[in-house]
């Protein structure tokens, strides 16, 4: 008798199915994802007030995994950035096209990596110093303590403009 009551209560929790829309992340239309307006026309379809599931069109009220508003951490990059070309203006102009190009991307993605080091709950400062130093090895002939010296500067930077925020 017992078991029966628990085979009711099992049959009667609703089954998902495999064509149903998830309930967070982006929306989905039949195995692909929808993206930029596409997504805006999907939701502009939807009633007014109706729940659909699908995350804001305003991009500074989605969150990120690591809890940051999109926002806020494209912000962050941006100064994590700035504080990485500080100083270095001479040395970009010597570079040839060709270096100039590697070194940009290069930093760019240094200034990535370093914020998500930041949105992590330790800062790793060796992985952060780590980073700058192979970022500024692109230059030729560049001095190996000047290298070093410059990545503690900009790593002590990066770190405050962490405990600020």
């Amino acid at each position: 008798m017992p078991e029966e009551k628990i085979k009711d209560k099992i049959e009667l929790t609703p089954s998902v199915s495999e064509n149903e829309q998830p309930k967070i992340g982006r929306p989905v239309e039949q195995g692909r994802e929808i993206s930029g307006e596409a997504s805006v026309r999907k939701a502009a379809e939807q009633p007014a007030g109706a729940v659909t599931g699908e995350l804001p069109a305003d991009p500074a009220k989605n969150i990120v995994a690591a809890g940051y508003l999109v926002s806020e951490q494209k912000e962050r990059q941006k100064k994590v950035e700035k504080i990485l070309e500080i100083d270095l203006a001479a040395i970009y102009n010597s570079l040839t096209p060709e270096k100039k190009v590697e070194f940009k991307v290069a930093g760019e993605r240094a200034a990535r990596e370093i914020t998500g080091l930041l949105a992590e709950a330790t800062v790793q400062v060796k992985k952060i110093i780590e980073i700058i130093i192979n970022w500024l090895k692109i230059v030729p002939g560049i001095n190996k303590f000047f290298v070093e010296q410059e990545a503690k500067i900009k790593a002590d930077e990066i770190l405050k403009l962490n405990q600020k925020s």
